[in-house]
Order: C-alpha cells, then sequence, then structure tokens
C-alpha cells in the first residue's frame, strides 16, 4: 500500500486514539485496535509504522505525554495514593516498572524525578513552570515516535494531534 495511504490511515487512527483515550487501556493491542477502527489488523500496523517503529511504541509515547502533562500541571504528585501499579494502569501502563521504563526511555529520567524536579523549580520561585518544564520535555513531541521532533506536525503543519 502506498505512503500517503498510510499516512491518512495513521491520522485518522491517531484521532481516534485520542479523542477516545484508548490510549489509557493497558490490555489495548494492535488486534484490539483493527477491531474497534474497523480496519484490517496489517493495515493498522503498516499506519502506525509510518511514524513509529511499532504499535506499542506508540501507545508508549502517548501514555508518557498524558503522564508529562499531568504532571506539569500538578494533578500528579510525589506520593501515590494506593498501589503504584494501580497508579500507573490509570495511564495505560501495566506496572510501575513499566512505566518508568518508558519515562526513562523517552526522558531519561524515572517519575520520582520528575516530579522532584517540578517541585524544586515551585520551591524555587520561578514564576513559569510550566514553560520550564515544558522546555525541558516538551509535549506533543514525545508522541511522535522520534523523541523531541514531530515527523507528523513536520509533514503536515495543519495537523492537530490534540484537537
Amino acid at each position: 500500500m502506498r505512503h500517503w495511504i498510510l499516512s491518512i490511515m495513521f491520522r485518522r487512527l491517531d484521532l481516534q486514539v485520542r479523542r477516545d483515550e484508548l490510549f489509557l487501556d493497558p490490555e489495548l493491542t494492535l488486534t484490539g485496535m483493527a477491531r474497534l477502527s474497523g480496519i484490517n489488523r496489517t493495515y493498522v500496523s503498516g499506519a502506525v509504522r509510518t511514524r513509529f517503529v511499532c504499535f506499542r511504541d506508540y501507545l508508549r509515547s502517548l501514555r508518557v505525554e498524558r503522564l508529562l502533562n499531568d504532571i506539569r500541571t500538578g494533578r500528579c504528585g510525589e506520593r501515590v495514593d494506593g498501589d503504584w501499579d494501580d497508579f500507573a494502569r490509570s495511564y495505560g501502563f501495566r506496572t510501575k516498572r513499566s512505566m518508568n521504563a518508558a519515562l526513562v526511555g523517552l526522558t531519561g529520567v524515572n517519575y520520582c524525578r520528575l516530579v522532584r524536579w517540578r517541585n524544586m523549580c515551585r520551591s524555587s520561585g520561578r514564576k513559569n513552570l510550566a514553560d520550564e518544564f515544558g522546555e525541558k520535555f516538551p509535549l506533543g513531541s514525545i508522541a511522535s515516535g522520534i523523541a523531541f521532533a514531530s515527523p507528523v506536525a513536520l509533514a503536515d503543519p495543519g495537523y492537530d494531534a490534540h484537537g
């Protein structure tokens, strides 16, 4: 199948995954996504591979992006109420360990260090935490397949992954 057709297919899948927050389901698989979208599994895989190495990397990047946004805005604290694995599952990860592995892989640091860095910015009296955190960990660019550079945005400046 031609690359441009798969790119269009990826855009539609990406909009559905983001709009319906399907990436927050730790049980979502390529086959499940194909079933939900009504598109053949092979085509879903090909569409995702136009931007990512594999479907799992795509989901991981969306989950990390959501978690970073929640850390940045203060919805996540240093302490987690209840079980760490339950917290990780609320972001689509199966365990705390898989959540931290994804964070380290895409940002270079684990959850606790991210929260400590955010708290350090707050306690030092820095006024614009969101901008400082955004500069260090840019949102939207992580869910690109290549950390900190968005091929989706580069390929089509009119593409709004969040809208």
